[in-house]
């Protein structure tokens, strides 16, 4: 092996698509290759270890449900929260969904949060218990997911490194 990269020819046609893996290739890859490892590890407010095979779960079973939701490829979904795993398994749940990413900065004012979510034109919002109660504009923007207990409305997101206030970025697998 001449690079490391030269790894991922034992992988393509069957893991990887294309030349490169995708966000979710990776993830799928990673939990075929080392399904016990920690994927992720949260210390606050205790300590709390998922392996890959666990977020994989968890990424598939939220997935699933975005797309019996109502989400389809190329809509867009809003994710913001404090910085944990289910951010994480938010993020690679919406990118398997075939939806785009727009992460927004937990720590901007309410207003500004409001406002990228209204120019992102989400459809769908993770947030978390905490801002939901405080971001009025989210009323509306759940209004579908009403007949839903709140905690299947809510998960979280670390921070974006956004510099500026209207400055949104959007990814896609």
């Amino acid at each position: 092996m001449q690079n490391s990269w030269d790894e991922l020819e034992h992988y393509r046609g069957t893991w990887i698509a294309g030349e490169w893996p995708t966000i979710s290739e990776q993830l799928h890859l990673s939990a075929h290759k080392y399904p016990d490892a920690a994927c992720f590890t949260a210390f606050s407010p205790s300590e709390i270890t998922m392996t890959y095979t666990e977020v994989v779960g968890h990424v598939e079973r939220t997935a699933d449900y975005l797309i019996t939701s109502g989400v389809n490829p190329g809509d867009r979904i809003a994710l913001t929260g404090k910085n944990s795993p289910y951010w994480g398994i938010a993020y690679f749940a919406i990118i398997e969904a075939g939806a785009v990413v727009v992460p927004i900065d937990y720590q901007l004012d309410n207003a500004s949060i409001e406002r990228l979510i209204s120019a992102s034109e989400a459809s769908v919002l993770f947030v978390d218990r905490e801002k939901f109660d405080d971001l009025g504009s989210l009323r509306e923007l759940t209004d579908q997911y009403s007949h839903l207990p709140r905690s299947r409305v809510a998960a979280v997101h670390p921070r974006s490194r956004c510099t500026e206030l209207h400055q949104a970025r959007t990814h896609r697998a």
